[in-house]
């Protein structure tokens, strides 16, 4: 569905008329951002709308929820709700199109083609190949074809947490090119499959209210560059536990501040895929703890640039998933870090000093964070940050 430009509310008759013809609402996606002295920003990429009183936070709300944010205003406060829509309407904050999308008719001749599995391991390998021969660690250590870095991909252990389409293509794209120890945990208690879920790695129609991580279990060997046997794909501690410390842990969505602590005390590398801001969603920075700007870095980094930060958000609306091109987008740019992390044997303690002291080494006192506008796939914007000094990440050092 288009989204409509809404027209001047000053004008607009239907302002006062909710239900009634066409009605004004905040578009989804939008949350308050708290800004130093108690006021909030609603903010998308450059544009932003301050929100500085109690009565402007309830006018939004109502907004935010489909409500009249006329209802109860007496007749000589009208014009602050009315000065409040007409701000957010100039940046595109407000719509005035359907909240409902119209279905299409169902084809009921469709025809589902699929694709053949059994092919043969060196055509699957050979893409694969190419980019391994390509990258930073071959020019590195001169390996013969990129064949070596590939196999030692099926050795590297990650996890990916998080319930949504991004984290479920990631799964599937990591498998595919090599990763064969990868796993998806369940956080949210959502193990069912839903509609969203359709058309995400190997989920059909036929798949809903199936098991959803029984379902990504079944089609490992399917997907998988290099299978292993199922007892393989999970490392278990002594207490029969499945082991915290991996190659990499990888969460999609909102993130608890314990496991951020969590793990740069367990010296856990992790890269967080952040919740959607509108239409914008924030890769990274990839952490590795004592060695580089962590995730409240990035956050301090953030409000000295612009004055706020996007993780203390407050959602007004619910966005849980993001549209399927741009979760294709997303997942592909996530899963090109992670290669290069593993590739680069940052995972591996034998390697470890030899990759840390190096000049070419992507070990770094700068991080990057990466924000995709889902409307402009083609151009994600790249901040770069370091570690800020009230911070104390650096005291997390990595022992090898």
């Amino acid at each position: 569905m288009t989204a409509t430009t809404p027209r001047n509310v000053l004008t607009d008759p239907a302002r006062d008329s909710y239900g009634a013809g066409k009605t004004f609402a905040l578009r989804r996606g939008l949350s308050l951002m708290p800004t130093p002295g108690g006021a909030y920003r609603i903010v998308r990429g450059s544009e932003s709308v301050l929100i500085a009183s109690a009565f402007a936070r309830s006018a939004v709300l109502a907004l935010a929820s489909g409500k009249n944010p006329f209802l109860g205003v007496p007749s000589s406060y009208r014009h602050l709700v009315e000065d409040l829509i007409d701000s957010l309407a100039r940046v595109g904050f407000i719509t005035s199109g359907r909240s409902e999308i119209a279905l299409p008719p169902r084809y009921l001749n469709e025809v589902i083609e699929r694709d053949l599995a059994a092919q043969q391991l060196r055509t699957r390998c050979e893409p694969e190949l190419l980019q391994c021969q390509w990258s930073d660690a071959a020019d590195k250590f001169n390996e013969d074809q990129g064949a070596e870095i590939l196999a030692a991909r099926a050795e590297k252990q990650v996890l990916i947490s998080g319930r949504n389409r991004i984290a479920t293509l990631l799964h599937s794209l990591l498998l595919s090119s090599g990763v064969s120890r990868v796993e998806c945990v369940d956080r949210y208690d959502q193990a069912l499959i839903r509609d969203s879920d359709i058309g995400s790695s190997t989920i059909t129609g036929e798949n809903l209210a199936q098991n959803f991580y029984e379902h990504l279990q079944s089609h490992r060997r399917a997907l998988s560059l290099f299978p292993l046997q199922r007892r393989q794909t999970q490392q278990l501690d002594k207490g029969g536990v499945p082991d915290k410390r991996r190659t990499l842990v990888i969460h999609s969505g909102a993130i608890d501040f314990e496991d951020m602590l969590d793990w740069l005390t367990s010296q856990q590398p992790h890269l967080v895929i952040h919740p959607a801001v509108a239409d914008e969603i924030t890769i990274g920075p990839l952490v590795i703890p004592g060695l580089t700007p962590c995730q409240r870095c990035a956050d301090l980094n953030q409000i000295e640039r612009v004055g706020y930060s996007s993780a203390n958000r407050i959602p007004l609306t619910e966005n849980s998933e993001v549209a399927m091109v741009g979760a294709h987008f997303i997942a592909s740019l996530v899963a090109s870090q992670v290669l290069h992390f593993i590739d680069s044997a940052l995972g591996d303690e034998r390697a470890f000093n030899t990759y840390a002291t190096s000049a070419a080494s992507p070990i770094s006192a700068i991080a990057r964070t990466t924000r995709v506008n889902l409307q402009n796939l083609a151009s994600p914007h790249i901040n770069s940050i370091t570690q800020h000094p009230l911070c104390g990440c650096g005291n997390f050092s990595r022992s090898l």
